[in-house]
């Protein structure tokens, strides 16, 4: 494997590292059962203080993107057709550039925006994947989707009943790691 095609699982890793460490500075501490990832970059901690590792945190996000962002061109490389390319390329770049961007103010639609180009995204490589008769991708992608859906509801409908932090990591630690695996997979198996 080629150095270029390590990047972006170093960079997943460091932005990793970049949002614990922001977890470990935040101020008066982040409970990561009952707090979102956004509260980590907002300008102000949940107990008033004035949120220093904020900027860790988006750094750490903006480098997870980017890192996702050429993951969603990977696997783009392996698409069936020119339309499921030009689909998984173009959302997928795309939902990650306002992903990206949700460590803004600007974060609640930014949010509702990167989701609807994930979802694009998303549906043409699921629809790849069944075209390849690739069926535990396939499954294995449709629950991270059903996962990623049923986050979005408890966002959108406030209906999280406290689990929407819990459901949110778990989301993204299920889909960041299937993308991976289709990206760096032969094509030919069923990974």
């Amino acid at each position: 494997m080629t150095p270029l095609r390590l990047a972006p699982l170093l960079g997943a890793a460091l932005a990793t590292l970049l949002i614990v460490v922001a977890s470990q500075a935040y101020p008066g501490g982040y409970d990561w059962l009952n707090q979102s990832i956004s509260s980590l970059f907002q300008p102000t901690a949940e107990n008033g203080e004035v949120n220093s590792a904020r900027w860790l945190a988006s750094a750490g996000v903006i480098l997870f993107c980017a890192s996702m962002a050429v993951i969603f061109a990977l696997v783009a490389q392996r698409a069936p057709s020119r339309a499921h390319f030009k689909a998984t390329q173009i959302a997928g770049i795309g939902s990650m550039v306002y992903a990206a961007l949700v460590t803004t103010p600007m974060h609640d639609a930014l949010v509702l925006v990167a989701l609807a180009f994930f979802l694009v995204a998303m549906l043409a490589i699921l629809h790849g994947l069944f075209l390849e008769r690739r069926l535990r991708s396939l499954a294995f992608g449709a629950l991270t989707l059903a996962l990623v859906l049923a986050n979005a509801s408890m966002y959108c409908g406030e209906l999280s009943g406290g689990f929407l932090p819990v459901v949110q990591k778990v989301s993204v630690c299920m889909w960041v790691p299937w993308l991976f695996v289709l990206a760096y997979s032969e094509k030919a198996t069923s990974a």
